[in-house]
Parts: C-alpha cells; structure tokens; sequence
C-alpha cells in the first residue's frame, strides 16, 4: 500500500520517525478547504513508522542530500506488513503496540516541485490569521496562579499553573509518551479540565500534544500555539481545536507578552524546537519574586531577553536531552529546584548525564524527576493534598507527590 508522509523525528540512533496517511486521502488533503466547519479530516488515518537508519546509510544519505532528513521533509513510500519486516508501525498516537513493516520503496519529495509546494502549503497554519496581542492577553489574565505544577506524562511534557487546590488555570504543553516510548505513559492518568484551562502549546512536537488525544474534551479549549510547519497528525489536531475551541496562533511581529503571573517568550531559533514557545512563570512571596523558566524543548539560547538573567526554579529543556550552552544560572544555589519531565526507560537515554552534571555545574544541585511523580514548585501548601480531587466527582489524578516550597532568601 502506498502512502505520503512527512519527517516526524530524527532520534538518537539514526531512528527516522515518519508521520504517514494512505496515498488515497492525498487529493481530499490538496482539494478540501480543511478549515470549513463542514469538512473534517478527523477521521483520515495516521500513522507513525519508525526506519532504523545504519550509520553507513544515514552517513551515506545526508552526505548526498544533506537536507533530506529535515523534519517536515516529505516523501512518497510503500509498505507491505510483513512480520520480517524492516520498520516498526504503530496504528496512531495513541497506539501501545506496534507490528513489524516492510519499507519497500522510499521516494523523496523536492519541495520546489508542484505537489511539494502543495504539502508544504496544506500541512501549516499559513492559510489562518495571527492572533492579536489583546486576545493572547485577555486569555492569560488569571490571578489565581498559586503554584506550578509539571505532571508525570512519561516520555513527555505536560505543567500547569494552578490555584491553591490543584486545579490547572493554565497549561504549557499538554503532551505524553508516544510511539516506541507509549509504554512510558502512566495508565492512570487523568488530566484536569474542570475549570477549562487555556494551554499554550510550546511547539507542535507530537510528545507535547499527545494527550488532547487521550482528552479529547481539550479540543475545545483555547489554544496559544507557534506558526509553524505541521505533520499530518499534528494538523489534524489543530483543525479540531479550531473549529471545536479556539486556535490563537503567535503573532510574527511579537516576541513576548507579560502577564499578572510571568511572561510568553516566542524562541528564536530555527528548528521547530527552538522556534516555539518559551514561559516564565512568576511568583511573589512577601516582597521577593520568585521566577522559574519552562523552555519547552528549546534550547536555552534562543530564548529572548536572558541575557545575564537568574532563576529560582527550572524545568530542564527537552527531557535533559540535550547538551546545552548558556544555561541560565540559579539565584541561590541552596534554593533552587530544577526538573527533568521524562518516561523511565526512555528510547532516547534522558535526561544524558552530561546534561546533568552541566546544570550541576551552573549551580543547579537540587534535582527532580517526573518519573517519581508529580512535581509541585510553589508559594501554597494545600497542594499536597490536591482538595479539588476530593470534593468532586471527576477522576482527574494529578495529586502532586514532590513539593517544592518557595523560601525567602
């Protein structure tokens, strides 16, 4: 069967992740306005294969092409299930197991090309407006922000500032395990909307949106979420929270908007880690604010107006996988708590112990792990007790099991 598909990930070990959908939809994709309320693409189905790339074949590929294996690259395929096969398919998102596929043909798409252009025009969020500043803001003017959470998702990222009872007000990515790291996922898991929370979307990486799919009652919520080239997966994500909620796409022109309780920084970089979204979350306690910085996966060079600038709390970029420059200093090194949001037993090996022993060189000492539980860093104490989990009726299980309590200096 044939199918088109579009670079999802490029993993340690030359693992090449593509997010696919059968040849036969490609005309419903290219034809459709996919943004009228009365078409759907919710129910075209996506898939993920994961090609183990051997060194001598990734060398031999990227030295020819050296671009061919950038992420949202698009290629035509075939695949025949085989259980001998060469590549590893999972069914969607949300699929646990996986079965063994045969890649019998591999056909890259020039972007210059008519259909290139076609892909790379359909598969984004260039043919909707930006959001104005007003309507990011108004969404975010919340003050009962008391503590931040970031929440054991497994291979993942998923925090939420929430008010003295636990209840998110406002999330920052909403993601999980997927693919060969689906097993990382807790079970049990049962995330809060009780209060319909806005999520900003730091970037449009599957691990970071994985669970609007697990809660589909999501979907209809107000998203803040970066202009930026999309998977088949991650498109069809958006269209549903577009036409179901509110999709508020990132100004170009803006770089961040502050907030009663912090600021939304948009990344500098390039790639679509570092071109997402970036937040710090800010607290006062007494007459001493306290800041702790969510990077997303970016790295943290390409977060604007760090410069020189300290913390009192991080969430570690990208699952501590990757070796990072410029890490931004603690204020106190006795006071300080960063966290590594990850799935234990991982595919990639994060957080990598070089990137814990730099931050522990920067002066971060006091490590956490969402692998222990979820992790609460804040000025209020009822959090422990998560009372919102025990006066309704809902099975929201975000109980935090790790606190860390803001000090005055």
């Amino acid at each position: 069967m044939k199918y088109y598909g579009s670079v999802a990930a490029l993993e340690v070990n030359n693992i090449l992740v593509l997010n696919i959908f059968p040849e036969n939809y490609l005309d419903f994709y290219l034809k459709q306005n996919i943004w009228d309320n009365n078409i759907s693409i919710s129910q075209i189905p996506n898939h993920y294969l994961e090609i183990n790339l051997k060194d001598t074949l990734h060398t031999k590929i990227t030295k020819k092409y050296p671009s061919i294996l950038n992420l949202n690259q698009w290629f035509k395929l075939e695949l025949v299930h085989n259980d001998k096969g060469n590549a590893i398919y999972y069914e969607s998102i949300l699929a646990e197991e996986n079965s063994n596929i045969n890649l019998i043909s591999l056909e890259f798409i020039d972007g210059r090309t008519s259909i290139g252009r076609q892909l790379h025009k359909v598969f984004s969020l260039n043919n909707l407006s930006d959001a104005s500043e007003e309507a990011i803001s108004n969404t975010i003017k919340r003050k009962n922000y008391k503590f931040l959470a970031i929440y054991n998702v497994g291979q993942g990222n998923c925090t939420a500032l929430c008010d003295s009872h636990g209840k998110p007000q406002l999330y920052f990515d909403l993601g999980g395990g997927y693919k060969s790291d689906s097993k990382t996922y807790p079970k049990n898991l049962e995330l809060c909307n009780c209060d319909s929370p806005p999520i900003i979307l730091s970037h449009w990486h599957g691990d970071h949106w994985k669970s609007v799919r697990k809660f589909p009652t999501f979907e209809s919520s107000v998203w803040i979420v970066p202009k930026q080239k999309l998977t088949a997966d991650a498109l069809k994500t958006a269209t549903e929270i577009y036409k179901k909620g509110t999709l508020l796409i990132w100004p170009t022109n803006i770089s961040k908007i502050a907030f009663n309780s912090g600021e939304i920084l948009r990344c500098t970089g390039k790639s679509q880690n570092d071109s997402g979204i970036a937040l710090i979350f800010k607290q006062k306690i007494a007459s001493i604010e306290k800041e702790t910085l969510l990077p997303g996966d970016s790295k943290y060079k390409y977060i604007p107006y760090l410069s020189n600038k300290k913390f009192d709390n991080l969430v570690v970029t990208h699952h501590g996988g990757v070796s990072p420059s410029q890490i931004p200093l603690p204020k106190n090194t006795s006071h300080n708590a960063h966290v590594y949001s990850y799935g234990l037993m991982n595919t990639h090996g994060h957080p990598f112990p070089q990137t814990i022993q730099l931050h522990s060189q920067n002066g971060w000492l006091n490590g956490m792990d969402t692998v222990n539980g979820h992790v609460g860093i804040g000025i209020c104490c009822e959090y422990h007790s998560n009372k919102h989990v025990k006066d309704h009726n809902t099975r929201c299980n975000t109980v935090i099991t790790q606190g860390v309590p803001l000090i005055v200096d």
